[in-house]
């Protein structure tokens, strides 16, 4: 499913954005379809399984990291020579807040991310 720029994706809030498309077209609770979120301000694939079952295998692959998520970012400006790639890696914690969440670095208690 194609999420656009600024379309709420959180499975906890069926009448907006994504959640309320999956729960109309799919009829099909959105917190047990939708695989994983992109951020508000993202575009792009949001995988949602039409099934139970397929939901179910879709989060599976997840967690044992069989598919990545892959960012293009666009910009505006130069990246000094030798910078073009590189890897990011945090310890990050999600909460909730207001009807979306908030992700912050956490060292502590937070989860492993890493993004090339």
């Amino acid at each position: 499913l194609f999420k656009p720029c600024s379309c709420l994706c959180s499975p906890d809030d069926p009448d907006v954005g994504v959640a309320r498309f999956v729960q109309r077209t799919l009829r099909f609770p959105p917190k047990e379809a939708m695989c994983h979120r992109l951020d508000f301000g993202t575009s792009g694939l949001v995988l949602v399984g039409t099934s139970q079952a397929a939901a179910d295998a879709l989060r599976r692959q997840r967690d044992e990291r069989s598919w990545q998520k892959e960012y293009v970012a666009l910009m505006h400006g130069f990246l000094p020579e030798g910078t073009e790639r590189g890897l990011l890696s945090y310890r990050l914690r999600t909460e909730p807040k207001g009807r979306g969440f908030e992700t912050t670095v956490d060292e502590r208690e937070g989860e492993q991310a890493l993004t090339r």
